[in-house]
């Protein structure tokens, strides 16, 4: 192993969190009224999807800013993991996660479908990575690793936009009489009323 890489890496980390966790909440806080943290996608923060896309600055330029910087900084911590480790699986895993959120910087919400790719890239990199991180990282952390990378919503997320979803009047949307109805566009759908399509998904 090679210390200095892996404290490089650790520094990297850390910042990244500083970075994506300020970002957002500083998105949130100057977003327009209208804005819930338990109705629209975070991604929202960077622009709402199409067609009629909604940009609020400057809420869109931090949020966007701060995931191109994070994702720059999970990348180049997978370099410094890489080689402070000398091992691959983490280290690509990693790095693939780092890859998605610099593209959800890149392409917002606004741009569609090539947004949603590089979100579930996030998601599910980000998951993965974390139960396999349990191969360099010690107990008990490699235990909080492995559930953190179990329960992560991108398992959820990924499933979701690809299509496998799951008729329900349920749920934190169903207050407002909505299910996940007919995909308007690949990898997205839309919400339809409860009392008019209850019971009926169509794929």
């Amino acid at each position: 192993m090679r210390p200095r890489y892996l404290a490089a890496a650790g520094l990297l980390l850390f910042l990244t969190g500083v970075v994506a966790f300020m970002g957002i909440i500083t998105a949130e806080s100057l977003y327009p009224a209208g804005y819930s943290t338990s109705e629209n996608e975070i991604s929202d923060l960077g622009g709402t999807e199409p067609p009629d896309s909604v940009i609020e600055e400057p809420s869109a330029t931090i949020f966007n800013t701060a995931m191109m910087v994070a994702g720059a900084f999970i990348i180049l911590a997978a370099i410094c993991m890489r080689i402070g480790f000398g091992r691959w699986a983490a280290p690509v895993l990693i790095g693939l996660f780092g890859l998605g959120v610099l593209g959800v910087g890149i392409f917002p919400g606004d741009t569609g479908t090539i947004h949603a790719l590089f979100a579930m890239l996030t998601f599910v990199a980000g998951g993965v990575a974390a139960i396999v991180s349990l191969t360099i990282v010690t107990p008990p952390l490699s235990y909080v690793s492995v559930l953190l990378g179990a329960h992560s919503p991108g398992w959820a997320s990924a499933g979701w936009n690809a299509g496998w979803h799951i008729p329900s009047c349920s749920g934190p949307r169903a207050s407002a009489g909505t299910y996940w109805a007919e995909p308007a566009e690949p990898l997205r759908g839309t919400w339809a009323p409860c009392s008019t399509r209850r019971g009926t998904l169509v794929t």
